[in-house]
């Protein structure tokens, strides 16, 4: 369990945007093949009854007027080299959509970019030749053409090479960005700020920063409310629930026991902001805050944090909780809507029996653990995944795994289908035009940060994962439908 919550933890604390699976891994400086089409319309049904005809929609192709000024099946490398020479020529609103798709690109990009740096050769360039600073006056130093070329495609990407616990990371460069940011609107400004901020921990390093934290807090407390902009408020949840680690935690969870002794200056200076701002989320925060006690830091940030879960204009939030039976053990999805006990009760309910079932038919009487992970939460959906180990009289391991995304909206867990509200025909071709491989039956799925996650069970406990990124789904679908609303 402990594990569990430290990946859990990991995930929040982190603003990477990277997901780990892809059905195909790409060189970062060659162009990648991207479902383009033309409307896909609905196949003949002469022999099906008028009243059974589905009533789903295909999905039309949505055409990006920013795009289109892109070559054919652009990477994030031609974005950023078109913001540097164009940025400067339009509006605010032109200037946010180029640095919206520019980091939505970068999304996917980063898994290819991570496979790179993370072998010998590509980390020896960037300490060695780049004295580990990834900077254009540096490429010349290179002399393997390949990998001059690949850090000259993260340069022009507004990417950089971050070190995280002695790892390289490919991250975005917001001290690069930033020198654009003037030509984007105040939220979006302020938001590539903050980031940059956050990523060069620019917060004094001598102290718990909680002067200069809780600042920065309120001001993005303030860009999720007043923004028009789905993706600027997006961004803004992740670096809120960043600047809240920072304050309760400081880096690497290194302060959090300060709070514990309720006569340091920095508890009482967390103190000063309820009054300070009274009427902010961080107000709020701060009376979870001040109940943290004992030294399991883990478990004091995953208090502080179950606020912020379903965003900051919810009060929803979900547990992970562990029981017991005569077969084992199993982890249970809890959610809390304090707002409305009944839904809770039934939702609960639902999730109860669902697991209940799935134990009983793959465990068959055996000894097992069910383990939980969750991947990802909007304002309509949790999507999560569950693992079962079995244990035979001999002592062998037998793995089942499920995956389920709850609509706790609607009170009932769906299919893939259902997420698109798209017929099958449609999902069909989409997916099999993206993977490159024939689908006899609609695949398991899981939401996660950047796109979604496809799950196509080839029999005999072969599995093949395919990613659909965000810049591949929003050809059909709006942000707000794969993102939520805040």
């Amino acid at each position: 369990m402990k594990k569990l919550k430290k990946l859990f933890l990991i995930v929040l604390i982190s603003l990477v945007t990277v997901v780990g699976c892809t059905n195909k891994a790409e060189e970062p400086v060659i162009k990648e093949n991207v479902l383009k089409e033309e409307t896909i319309e609905t196949p003949a049904k002469e022999d099906v009854k008028a009243e059974e005809v589905s009533t789903r929609k295909i999905r039309l192709k949505i055409s990006d007027p920013f795009l289109e000024k892109l070559p054919p099946n652009p990477r994030a490398e031609d974005i950023g080299l078109y913001i540097r020479d164009n940025i400067a020529k339009g509006s605010k609103d032109e200037a946010d959509k180029m640095v919206e798709w520019l980091l939505i690109y970068q999304n996917e990009n980063k898994t290819a970019y991570n496979e790179k740096i993370e072998t010998s050769e590509y980390t020896n360039a960037l300490n060695i030749d780049m004295g580990g600073v990834v900077a254009k006056s540096k490429l010349d130093n290179i002399k393997d053409e390949n990998i001059r070329n690949y850090f000259t495609s993260l340069i022009n990407s507004f990417l950089t090479v971050e070190y995280h616990y002695e790892y390289p990371v490919v991250e975005t460069n917001w001290d690069d960005l930033m020198a654009y940011s003037s030509y984007l609107s105040d939220d979006f400004r302020k938001i590539i700020e903050l980031n940059k901020k956050v990523s060069n921990y620019e917060y004094d390093r001598y102290e718990l920063d909680v002067s200069g934290l809780s600042k920065d807090i309120i001001t993005v407390e303030e860009i999720i409310e007043k923004s028009n902009s789905t993706f600027v408020k997006w961004m803004a949840h992740d670096l809120y629930r960043s600047l809240i680690l920072n304050i309760s935690a400081g880096p690497e969870n290194s302060y959090i026991y300060l709070y514990q002794d309720k006569t340091s200056k920095e508890y009482k200076d967390l103190m000063g902001l309820k009054t300070k701002y009274p009427d902010s989320l961080l107000a709020e925060i701060i009376e979870e805050i001040i109940q943290v006690e004992g030294e399991d830091t883990e478990e004091a940030i995953e208090i502080i944090l179950k606020k912020l879960q379903f965003g900051l204009n919810s009060d929803n939030y979900f547990e992970v909780i562990r029981r017991d039976n005569q077969g084992g053990e199993y982890d249970l999805i809890e959610m809390g809507f304090p707002s409305d006990s009944e839904k809770q009760k039934k939702i609960n309910s639902i999730i109860e029996l669902d697991t209940q079932h799935f134990i009983e038919n793959a465990s068959k009487d055996k000894k097992f653990i069910f383990d939980i992970i969750p991947e990802y939460q909007t304002d309509r959906y949790i999507s999560y995944r569950g693992i079962l180990n079995t244990i035979d009289l001999n002592g062998n391991d037998e793995y089942t795994v499920i995956y389920r995304t709850l609509d706790y909206k609607e009170e009932r867990y769906i299919s893939l289908e259902d997420y698109f509200d798209a017929d099958f025909v449609f999902i069909q071709d989409f997916i099999e035009k993206l993977s490159g491989q024939k689908l006899d039956t609609i695949p398991d799925f899981q939401l996660i940060r950047s796109g979604i996650e496809l799950i196509i069970d080839n029999g005999m406990d072969n599995k093949e994962y395919i990613y659909l990124a965000h810049k591949d789904l929003l050809q059909y679908f709006k942000l707000e439908e794969l993102i939520g609303s805040y």
